[in-house]
């Protein structure tokens, strides 16, 4: 199977100053080896980066190579590197739709993150593998959200360690992770997650959590109610 990784790169290359979006066809496999970087130099929400799978047929699939040597341990990063200092409030538009990513058996890599602010939205997204280190780290706040994310397996289902203004989740299924379903370190208020369902593994160690509450924010308590939630 061929290394797509270039051609997907440089598709988000020249995309973004066009104001393009890069379209994945359905029932496809993209076999990658690196980080895809969907970095975004300027403050503007005209447009962002735009990275959307076929809504017809079988979802694409984003495929890490096994054993593969990935920069920052994140495969697919959203992330403004403009001249502002709060750089995770100046990023915005980011999409991320219709895509599966298969980690396969790369243990320290995380999938996915996206650390935006108005309109930065995860939709409609599975991730597993084999050994992963997380589904997705660090979510879009203030403003952004994401809707509809499935993890399967991997250390930790959501790791939220930036300091995002209120960061959103409707309709999240967690499955199997070996040390946390959602791990939260920081957060600027609340960290919302409406509609879910976190599953834990078969045999679970004693040190496993579905869900747990270590906010380093002193303004913000590590404390919250959580209901409906099977482990």
């Amino acid at each position: 199977m061929a290394d797509d990784t270039q051609a997907i790169q440089d598709a988000i290359d020249d995309a973004y100053p066009n104001s393009f979006m890069v379209y994945l066809p359905a029932d496809k496999t993209f076999l990658v080896s690196k980080q895809l970087k969907l970095l975004a130099p300027l403050e503007t929400r005209r447009y962002g980066h735009q990275l959307i799978g076929s809504a017809e047929g079988k979802k694409p699939v984003i495929r890490l190579k096994d054993g593969s040597e990935i920069e920052d341990n994140i495969l697919v990063w959203f992330f403004y590197t403009g001249e502002k200092s709060n750089k995770d409030a100046c990023h915005y538009g980011a999409t991320f739709r219709n895509i599966h990513i298969d980690m396969g058996t790369n243990p320290a890599v995380s999938a996915l993150s996206m650390s935006g602010a108005q309109h930065c939205v995860i939709e409609d997204v599975k991730i597993y593998g084999q050994s992963f280190r997380s589904g997705i780290k660090n979510l879009p706040g203030s403003g952004g959200g994401s809707v509809n994310v499935h993890v399967v397996g991997g250390d930790i289902g959501i790791h939220q360690e930036r300091h995002r203004p209120n960061p959103t989740i409707h309709g999240l299924v967690l499955e199997g992770q070996r040390e946390y379903g959602i791990k939260l370190d920081d957060t600027r208020g609340p960290l919302v997650v409406a509609g879910f369902r976190i599953t834990g593994p078969q045999d679970p160690s004693p040190e496993y959590r579905a869900i747990t509450l270590n906010n380093t924010d002193a303004q913000t308590p590590s404390s919250g109610e959580v209901a409906n939630h099977s482990h």
